[in-house]
């Protein structure tokens, strides 16, 4: 089974990978950078060039069946990654045209631009017309001819012009500007032309040609971004490298966020196409929108990096700026297509396409789904926040709905841990509280099942699978939070082996109904505080305890809680002695990882604000493109998320990916609160009443989305994480 059919979204296919570095072979010794080199020879180049990558075969990506956008975008990234503005993907996406063709078009030989007009989005475009003697007449704007162009292939009505450039009645001007080379304006005055119809929607051709451009502005961006990276290590001043400085290493690390996700847009779009997945042109839409104002962001942050260094055209950086600019702002890319995204999102059932990146069995997703209806009906009505409800644990306990992915001799299914994500994305959606088994499944039963003793496991596993426990975790101190190597809460052992603990932890989430807690103590003070610390099970009726309740600014309790004197057995010890500092590290790889659920609690809060302007009046431009780049981030932070469950379906979790999607979504969450206030006005201001916009659903985002950028470690302390373990940046 290759990769594509396994759904490996943070794969290449062999095939896919070793085009790849083919062509980023070709590229680098064939068209390296050069600053110097006259637009003369520049051209010969090129010419060179073109005639080398066709002898290669990158024309043939066309043959490739329901794979050849994905194949052409590849393409397309590394043409950008060499600011090389080949018409690559014009050429193969006319192939396709011809192809189709109602007659006979042979484009064998030919090199064609094309040349979109205001029917690409561009509204100054212009376009060409086709008149009673079958020439062609009219004027394009914003043409990329790539250096190599012979032809420029143009939509006239519901067929298609191929005009040769240097056939009577066509003129080319070369307008000088911002991409190098130049675009082009071209006038055909009553031109011979070749008229051809198609079976191709239009819609279908403009989304391949902007998805290409995006793709091509990525491969710039990326480029520019790994230069810049390597600059911030060898950069030296104020006696360091000034990779070392916080505010250099988190602007990298927004890049390198912004980077994975885009081109996890990307790929994810060019493989709905080739699942022929129906919502393939809304996830195309979203990758369009969402990369095309990404990549020129991410190209200034590099330009803010590279600072002096990066201004002059000596240094590379500048041709990736020009090639980023010049591929995502045409052809409507930058404006009209978010505008056609947000009409579209309108019309959705939901907001957002169905399209699943996990790729769930939709029946099992389905039986979940009326399993949470049935939790629904029975207990609730639940409202909004973090809730604790062990009555819906405890039927999913009975459906064997938790653990899904434990081993069976753990008592789990062997399920993939995409099926376990599964089931806490749909009860998300549906507004089923999760917390009341969710710290016992995610965070500390991986825990227990890979250190614990026989006799704990025999003891606990059952309740966690069964949703009879509430576990609760102790690491944060009042001088212990995202930094919990400096944990000071102790734990002593006597003469009979049994433990005595003392310390004070905050922020512990059902410290005041947990019954268990999974807490963190130092049991050395000698050498790396992080290799004196050790986990503890603390019963929380246990004598000793106080526990003062705290409901934070969303509605969440999170308790301050005393340990005096605590005393404990001694097989309270969790793990070895000293080694609770890398068993913490591998639960919050599974704590972020409960993100992705956050992700399904923002579908159902963009669903229900869809419903919100849907009602009101006709949304205007500016509204449409504010749902087109909340609908990409949402679509962007699923996939990220995505990544990290294929990552440790691998056995190979990154912390890095982890980091990354915790950040962002902890931002967007933010992004979408504040927008939705905007979008929907100050009602969304209000709670429960029924005045109040989603039923006070975006009262409460307002407030708990402030937890979400702090709740298992700050979005700061995971941009730090993603510089040093990433990007591998100096300290």
């Amino acid at each position: 089974m290759n990769d594509l059919e396994s759904g490996a979204l943070s794969l290449e296919s062999e095939a896919a990978a070793e085009l790849r570095s083919v062509a980023r072979r070709l590229l680098r010794s064939e068209f390296p950078y050069d600053s110097g080199r006259s637009a003369d020879k520049t051209a010969q180049l090129l010419d060179g060039l073109w005639t080398q990558v066709t002898d290669a075969g990158w024309l043939s990506v066309g043959d490739a069946g329901s794979e050849w956008l994905e194949l052409a975008c590849i393409l397309a990234e590394e043409l950008g990654a060499a600011a090389c503005p080949l018409p690559l993907v014009d050429v193969v996406v006319a192939r396709q045209l011809a192809a189709r063709a109602a007659g006979a078009v042979d484009l064998s030989g030919v090199v064609c631009a094309m040349a979109l007009g205001a029917a690409g989005g561009d509204t100054d475009g212009g376009e060409f017309a086709v008149g009673p003697d079958g020439t062609v007449s009219g004027h394009v704007r914003y043409v990329d001819l790539g250096g190599v162009a012979t032809h420029v292939l143009a939509p006239v009505g519901e067929r298609w012009a191929l005009l040769a450039l240097d056939s009577a009645g066509v003129t080319v001007r070369p307008t000088p500007g911002l991409s190098k080379p130049e675009w082009c304006d071209v006038t055909a005055a009553q031109a011979g032309a070749l008229v051809f119809a198609t079976d191709v929607p239009y819609a279908d051709v403009l989304l391949w040609l902007r998805l290409g451009s995006v793709a091509r502005a990525y491969g710039s961006a990326r480029r520019a971004f790994d230069l810049t990276v390597e600059h911030a290590k060898t950069r030296h001043q104020f006696g360091g490298p000034v990779g070392r400085f916080q505010a250099v290493q988190h602007r990298l690390a927004d890049s390198a966020i912004a980077l994975d996700a885009d081109g996890l847009m990307i790929r994810y779009a060019t493989r709905s196409f080739a699942r022929y997945e129906p919502d393939w042109p809304v996830l195309a839409a979203c990758a369009v929108s969402r990369v095309a104002n990404s990549a020129r962001k991410v190209v200034r942050a590099c330009h803010r990096t590279l600072a002096g260094v990066g201004f002059f055209e000596e240094h590379e950086a500048p041709a990736h700026f020009r090639r980023v600019h010049a591929d995502t702002l045409r052809w409507g890319i930058a404006r009209s297509a978010a505008e056609d995204l947000g009409s579209v999102l309108l019309t959705l059932p939901d907001g957002l396409p169905a399209s699943d990146p996990l790729r769930i069995d939709p029946d099992f997703r389905d039986r979940v789904r009326r399993i949470a209806a049935d939790c629904r009906a029975q207990f609730g009505p639940f409202g909004h926040g973090h809730a604790a409800d062990l009555n819906v644990s405890r039927v999913l306990g009975r459906e064997r709905l938790i653990g899904l992915s434990w081993k069976p001799e753990d008592g789990g299914l062997g399920e993939p841990v995409r099926s376990q994500l599964a089931v806490l994305e749909e009860l998300e959606y549906a507004g089923i509280p999760v917390d009341g088994h969710g710290v016992a499944e995610w965070l500390f039963g991986p825990v227990l099942i890979a250190h614990g003793t026989p006799e704990q496991k025999r003891r606990l596993v059952p309740r966690v699978l069964a949703g009879d426990i509430l576990v609760c975790v102790g690491y944060s101190e009042p001088g212990a939070g995202s930094d919990l190597s400096a944990v000071r809460s102790t734990a002593v052992r006597s003469g009979d082996g049994s433990w005595t603990i003392n310390g004070n932890k905050v922020f512990m989430s059902f410290g005041d109904t947990g019954d268990l807690c999974m807490f963190a103590a130092r049991t050395s003070s000698e050498g790396d505080p992080r290799r004196g610390i050790s986990l503890f099970l603390v019963p929380m009726d246990s004598p000793g305890i106080t526990v003062h309740r705290q409901v934070s600014f969303g509605g969440h309790p999170a308790c301050t809680v005393f340990f005096d004197d605590v005393k404990l057995e001694p097989d309270a010890l969790l793990g070895q002695l000293n080694a609770g500092w890398s068993m913490i590290l591998g639960s919050f790889t599974h704590e972020r990882l409960i993100m992705g659920s956050y992700v399904y609690d923002l579908r159902r809060a963009f669903r229900d604000l869809v419903a919100g302007l849907s009602a009101g009046p006709a949304a205007d431009r500016g509204v449409l493109r504010e749902l087109a780049v909340l609908a990409a981030d949402i679509a962007a932070a699923g996939l990220l998320v995505t990544r990290c469950v294929e990552d440790i379906e691998r056995g190979q979790p990154e912390p890095a990916h982890a980091a990354m999607a915790k950040a962002f979504t902890g931002d967007l969450g933010e992004r979408f609160a504040e927008t939705a206030s905007e979008l929907l006005g100050p009602a969304t201001l209000l709670s429960s009443e029924p005045s109040g916009a989603g039923e006070g659903l975006f009262e409460w985002w307002q407030r708990d989305s402030l937890l979400n950028v702090v709740a298992g470690g700050t979005g700061d302390i995971q941009r730090n994480a993603i510089a040093a373990r990433g990007l591998r940046l100096p300290r």
